[in-house]
């Protein structure tokens, strides 16, 4: 978990600087897909699994890493990145994963809702059938 918290204190950071520096686009543009799979493949720790060791503090971390991942990349995300996030995130909206991992589901769910709300609907309509 030390490394998406790195990342994400990284974004917050590359969030402020000048976006129309072509270096500084191109390193937002990298880390926007760094969190998109941090979000497609974020874990609990292996030890959370154990019966001997189930805590409800390490759910709620897990929970509120990916969370925290996703509000970092819906700051940074630049409209010309939103419909291939889209693309990349949308099957992970299925009830199956609802079932699986409503943490994930969530994360995914408030990302492509900011999407939504910030691209035009034939854009959005594109990417979702994509």
């Amino acid at each position: 978990m030390q490394a998406s918290e790195s990342l994400v204190n990284a974004v917050q950071n590359l969030g402020q600087l000048d976006l129309d520096n072509k270096i500084v686009k191109e390193k937002l543009k990298q880390a926007v897909f760094l969190l998109v799979k941090d979000i497609q493949i974020f874990q609990e720790y292996d030890d959370y699994k154990n019966e001997f060791s189930i805590s409800p503090t390490h759910q709620l971390s897990y929970e509120s890493s990916l969370l925290d991942i996703a509000n970092s990349l819906t700051k940074i995300l630049q409209s010309e990145h939103s419909s291939q996030v889209v693309i990349t995130l949308k099957d992970y909206l299925s009830e199956q994963l609802y079932n699986n991992n409503s943490y994930r589901y969530e994360a995914v769910f408030n990302i492509i809702w900011h999407c939504a709300e910030n691209m035009n609907y034939p854009d959005f309509s594109k990417a979702w059938h994509n």
